[in-house]
């Protein structure tokens, strides 16, 4: 590996990303995670002078001049952002000197020497070459696990690129979490909706399982390169969404919570391996322990409730607080609700 510090100007590495010169690879590099707040205190560091930290390129060395990014997406992203491709103003609101020229502009909007600033601003830059992609993934998970700027999924989402993920990333796009606005912007830009789609899939090879970052990864790892049932997997999972779908029409209290959203994915997959239908009563057994849920102990006492209703409602609830990933909790909220919604209490 072969590794040279030059000084580019962010005038000369966006020319060069304007020419598809520069490029991303989405197979290790994360989403784009940066909230408008983040790039405007960019520009605004460039714009005052303050430092940057420097950039990692790999020289692909493929004939012509071609870059891929290692690390410093977010922020070269942010400036090709702020140039030319999704102008944004310099909100004041977020700027460290507000009463500066600069605030509440976009780049058209600067003087020219703010704009020359910005363009003549000089990036230190690492180019990487002699080396593959396995090596790249490896220095940029090293450039970033010790830091807190990756998250654990975004992590994997570096270091595996087989079955699993490509699984889990096709279950996360599909309309059903849209349609309940279960993940939000900042879930989906640190990668939290295919984490959760990991964890139905997990469900489904392992049953209820403790989940940590560590069985997680075993999980990744033993399916990135060999993963017979991922269609039937896949297709199992679809036929729990169909199911979910009906109990979140009925009622989407429990839409946007993961905790009780994965419960019902449990529930949903009870109803399929036991060949039981979702009947008008199962669902009036859901709206009204959705209703009951969101009432306070005091609240339950004057609901008139069969004392076994009533433990096995406050067991769920209990069960729904802390450590709710044990394998212990998630059964106990997966049996409670189960004995609620299949009418077997009152």
């Amino acid at each position: 590996m072969n590794s040279v510090l030059k000084t580019l100007t962010i005038y000369e590495l966006w020319k060069l990303y304007q020419d598809d010169h520069i490029v991303t690879n989405s197979s290790y590099q994360r989403r784009d995670v940066w909230l408008q707040k983040d790039k405007i205190k960019l520009i605004e560091t460039l714009l005052i002078d303050s430092i940057v930290p420097e950039i990692y390129l790999w020289d692909k060395q493929e004939g012509h001049t071609r870059y891929e990014i290692i690390d410093g997406q977010q922020r070269l992203k942010s400036i090709f952002d702020f140039i030319s491709e999704s102008p944004f103003k310099l909100d004041a609101k977020w700027l460290e000197f507000p009463e500066e020229d600069y605030s509440n502009l976009t780049f058209e909007q600067l003087a020219d020497n703010y704009k020359s600033k910005i363009f003549n601003y000089p990036l230190v830059t690492r180019l990487i070459s002699d080396v593959g992609l396995e090596d790249i993934k490896r220095l940029f998970l090293r450039l970033n696990s010790t830091s807190f700027s990756l998250n654990p999924q975004e992590l994997r989402n570096a270091d595996f690129n087989g079955h699993f993920l490509i699984l889990s990333e096709k279950i996360a796009n599909q309309p059903f979490w849209f349609k309940y606005n279960t993940f939000s912007k900042n879930d989906i830009r640190r990668m939290k909706d295919i984490e959760f789609c990991s964890s139905l899939l997990i469900f489904l090879k392992l049953g209820f399982q403790t989940e940590n970052q560590a069985l997680i990864n075993e999980i990744y790892d033993r399916y990135n390169d060999v993963y017979p049932e991922q269609d039937a997997d896949f297709e199992m999972i679809i036929t729990l969404m169909s199911i979910v779908d009906k109990f979140l029409e009925s009622n989407n209290t429990f839409a946007k919570n993961k905790v009780h959203l994965f419960t019902l994915f449990t529930i949903a997959y009870w109803f399929v391996d036991n060949k039981r239908e979702i009947s008008e009563s199962t669902l009036n057994n859901y709206n009204s322990f959705c209703k009951l849920y969101s009432l306070s102990e005091d609240e339950l006492e004057g609901e008139n409730l069969s004392e076994e209703y009533l433990s096995t409602l406050l067991d769920y609830k209990s069960a729904s607080i802390e450590g709710t990933n044990s394998k212990l909790k998630r059964f106990r909220r997966f049996e409670k609700l189960r004995t609620i919604l299949s009418g077997e209490i009152s």
